[in-house]
C-alpha cells in the first residue's frame, strides 16, 4: 500500500522565508505614504504557512503581519490619504486572518486525511490476504503488507508499475489482462469475479494466487479501477497435484506389474531366440540386417519398459554421504562411453561438497540430464557443470549451449510421457524429478536469452 509520510519535522526554510518576506514588505511600506496598499503584501507571508504544517503557524504569521501593518501605519512618511491608508490596512488585516483560517482548516483536513490513510494502512496490513488496487491503466496504486511479502518487494517497487506486465507470469498474462479489462468495461457477469493466476517474486519464484476482484467508482459513478484480494494457494495446489500424481502413480504401478509379467519376461525370450536365429545365418546374408533391426527394436522396447517400471515403482533411496565431484565425474565418464556423444565434454567447476544421497540413483539422474544436454547440442560441445553451497544445501547447475526449448512447451517438460524426440518415452525428466525429490531436493529449469538450457538441482548437504 502507498504509505503516508511520517510526521518528520518540516524544514526551517518556510519560517525564515516568511520572516524575510515580512521584513521586505515592512521596509517597502515605510518608504511610501499611507495611501499606498503595500500592507496587502503581508497576505503572501500567511500563504507561505501552507508549506509549514505546524499548528498555529498560520495564525502566528497573520499576527506578525497585523503587528507590522499597525506599526507601519504610525511610522510611514507623511503624505497620502490617511483614510485610504486606514482602509487598505484594515482590508489587509482582514485578508490575512481570513487566509490564516483557511490555511489552518486546510492543514487540519490534510492531517485528518493522513491519519485516515494511516489507519486504513493498519487495517490492510493485518489482513492475511494480498490487497491490490489498480487504476484504469492497470497500474498498481495500492498494495498491502501481505502483497509485498508475496512479491518479495517493497511498496515503492510496486506502486506506479503495470501490474500485468511486471508481476504476472507470462503464461497467464494475456488471459488475466483480458478478464480484468472485461471487468473494468462492465462486461463481466457481475461487478466482481474470481480468477487464478501466477505472480512472479523478486527471487524468480512463482506463487499461485486466487483473486476476488471488484470495480471501484468515483463520486460520479465512473469506473476508475479495481480492488482485488488475493490468497496464496501455491501450497494447496502443490498438495492437490501431489495427490493426483500419487493416485495416477498407484494406477500406473498396477499397470507396470502387468507389463513386467506379460511383456518384459516374454520379451527376453524373444530377444534370445532372435539372437540364436541371427547366429545361424551365413556371413553376408541380407537377413542379418533384418535381425539386427529387430534386436534394436526389442532393446528400445525393453528400455521403455524399464523406464516405466522405474517411474511407476521407484526404489527408495539408500542414503549415505556422497562426494558430488566424484559422482559427476562418473556420470560424465558414462556419457563419454556412448559413441553418439564422443564429441561432448563435461567441465566441472566449483568446490566439492558432500550430500546425503543414494549414489546409484543420483548418478542415473545426472547421467540422464547430461544425455539431454548432449542431445540438445547434437553430441558436440561443452556441458558446464557448476557446484556451489547455498546454506545447508548444495546447488548443481548444468548448462548446455543448445538451441533451448520453445516457450510453448516449457511448462510440459516434467509431464510424464510428453516428448519431442523420435522414439522417446517422455519419462526421462519425470524420473529425474522423482529421484531428486526422493532425496529431499528440488529441480528447476531456466532458459537464458542467449540460448541453451540451465538445469539446477538443489540437494540437502550431508550432516
Amino acid at each position: 500500500m502507498s504509505r503516508p509520510p511520517p510526521d518528520a519535522g518540516p524544514g526551517l526554510w518556510v519560517p525564515v522565508a516568511s520572516l524575510l518576506l515580512a521584513c521586505a514588505v515592512f521596509v517597502a511600506d515605510l518608504r511610501r505614504p499611507l495611501g499606498f496598499a503595500h500592507s496587502l503584501l503581508y497576505v503572501m507571508v500567511v500563504v507561505l504557512a501552507l508549506g509549514y504544517p505546524r499548528a498555529g503557524f498560520a495564525a502566528g504569521s497573520a499576527a506578525l503581519g497585523t503587528a507590522l501593518t499597525v506599526l507601519g501605519f504610525f511610522l510611514s512618511p507623511p503624505g497620502g490619504d490617511p483614510g485610504q491608508g486606514l482602509f487598505n490596512r484594515s482590508l489587509a488585516v482582514l485578508l490575512m486572518w481570513t487566509i490564516a483560517a483557511l490555511v489552518a482548516r486546510y492543514q487540519r483536513a490534510q492531517k485528518a486525511l493522513i491519519d485516515g490513510r494511516r489507519e486504513a494502512q493498519a487495517y490492510l496490513d493485518i489482513a492475511a490476504v494480498a490487497i491490490v488496487v489498480l487504476d484504469r491503466e492497470a497500474r498498481a496504486t495500492l498494495i498491502n503488507r501481505k502483497g509485498c511479502e508475496i512479491l518479495e518487494r517493497s511498496p515503492e517497487e510496486v506502486l506506479g508499475r503495470s501490474w500485468f506486465d511486471c508481476f504476472v507470469a507470462e503464461r497467464c498474462r494475456e488471459d488475466s489482462r483480458a478478464g480484468w479489462s472485461r471487468l473494468i468495461a462492465g462486461e463481466a457477469p457481475a461487478e466482481y469475479d474470481y480468477l487464478e493466476n501466477v505472480v512472479l517474486t523478486r527471487s524468480g519464484g512463482q506463487r499461485h494466487m486466487a483473486w476476488y476482484r471488484t470495480i471501484m467508482r468515483d463520486a460520479e459513478g465512473r469506473v476508475n479501477g479495481s480492488l482485488s484480494s488475493g490468497e496464496d494457494i501455491t501450497e494447496r495446489r502443490r498438495a492437490e497435484d501431489l495427490l493426483r500424481r500419487q493416485e495416477a502413480l498407484a494406477q500406473l504401478g498396477q499397470m507396470a506389474a502387468v507389463v513386467a509379467h506379460q511383456v518384459r519376461n516374454p520379451l527376453a525370450g524373444i530377444k534370445g531366440a532372435i539372437q540364436i536365429i541371427g547366429s545361424r545365418l551365413p556371413p553376408g546374408s541380407p537377413d542379418r540386417q533384418v535381425v539386427s533391426s529387430i534386436l534394436e527394436r526389442i532393446q528400445a522396447l525393453n528400455e521403455m519398459t524399464r523406464d516405466l517400471l522405474m517411474f511407476a515403482r521407484p526404489r527408495p533411496p539408500r542414503l549415505a554421504p556422497v562426494q558430488l565431484h566424484s559422482l559427476l565425474r562418473d556420470a560424465a565418464a558414462l556419457l563419454k562411453a556412448n559413441p553418439d556423444y564422443a564429441g561432448a565434454s563435461v567441465a566441472i567447476s566449483g568446490a566439492d561438497h558432500t550430500v546425503s544421497a543414494d549414489a546409484e540413483l543420483l548418478k542415473d539422474a545426472f547421467l540422464n540430464l547430461l544425455l539431454n544436454s548432449a542431445q540438445a547440442m547434437n553430441g558436440t560441445g561443452t556441458i558446464d557443470v557448476s557446484v556451489e553451497a547455498t546454506g545447508d544445501r548444495a546447488r548443481i547447475a548444468i548448462r548446455d549451449t543448445g538451441p533451448g526449448v520453445p516457450a510453448e512447451i516449457r511448462e510440459r517438460l516434467f509431464e510424464p510421457f510428453f516428448t519431442t524426440r523420435h522414439r522417446g518415452t517422455g519419462l526421462g525428466l519425470p524420473i529425474v524429478k522423482s529421484q531428486v525429490e526422493a532425496h529431499g531436493g528440488e529441480i528447476s529449469l531456466a532458459f537464458p536469452d542467449r540460448g541453451g538450457t540451465v538445469v539446477t538441482v538443489s540437494l540437502p548437504a550431508a550432516d
